[in-house]
């Protein structure tokens, strides 16, 4: 249940970063954007720490492996964002939420998340 919960309030982050970051460009640009953001500033919000101190790790680790855990997230950001923008043709902000909230959801069950404990968590 934690896991569904955690992924609405992950898909409302997302959502409320579209609105911020509300700008007409090119649309792969745009779900970039708004993936690599979502994740870099997850670790200045402290979200990563959640992560970290709710699997028994003390904190995440502040490094260089921000900019390339981000790209990479702003990467599949731009794969799911199109899927759900050209399957269900809605609004962009309830897209990404969609996107953000399903990122979440494949994150854990194909252990990304368990990846990241592992290599930035200490």
């Amino acid at each position: 249940m934690n896991l569904i919960i955690e992924a609405i309030l992950i898909g409302i982050y997302t959502s409320c970063l579209s609105l911020l970051l509300n700008f007409k460009i090119n649309i792969y640009l745009y779900l970039f954007i708004i993936g690599f953001i979502k994740h870099f500033l997850g670790y200045y919000l402290g979200i990563h720490n959640y992560y970290c101190i709710k699997n028994g790790k003390k904190n995440a680790i502040l490094n260089y492996l921000i900019f390339k855990d981000s790209f990479y997230e702003g990467i599949c950001f731009i794969f799911i964002g199109i899927i759900i923008i050209r399957l269900f043709n809605l609004n962009i902000f309830i897209s990404l939420f969609i996107s953000g909230f399903l990122f979440h959801i494949i994150a854990e069950y194909i252990k990304l998340h368990k990846i990241f404990l592992n290599y930035r968590c200490i």
